[in-house]
């Protein structure tokens, strides 16, 4: 398994966890928004490992958005949703990429 698709388990597993919506508003607030800048940073090195391998990167991209608008709580809940989504859904696709690559 490449980095990329490794990455974006990863991100789509941290992700998911925002996804929950009480439990990560209270997170981030309790936190003062530092698990937001944590996870931009994530989908920013997530982002660089798909460009470097040559991936689809749509996923990070709208992760960095979500992190960046996640403060605000019903926009940040449903673009977390996508990011994990799209996140969870590449990382699949990238391994069936892989696994053709490696045969």
């Amino acid at each position: 398994m490449s980095n990329s698709t490794v990455m974006k388990f990863v991100s789509g597993g941290f992700n998911l966890f925002f996804c929950i919506p009480v439990i990560s508003w209270v997170f981030v607030v309790g936190l003062s928004a530092m698990p937001l800048f944590l996870l931009f940073i994530l989908h920013l090195v997530t982002f660089i490992f798909s460009l470097i391998d040559k991936r689809r990167f749509h996923g990070s991209v709208v992760g960095m958005t979500a992190a960046f608008m996640g403060w605000i709580p019903v926009l940040g809940f449903f673009m977390h949703v996508i990011a994990t989504t799209l996140l969870i859904v590449d990382g699949f696709m990238s391994r069936k990429d892989d696994k053709e690559v490696e045969i």
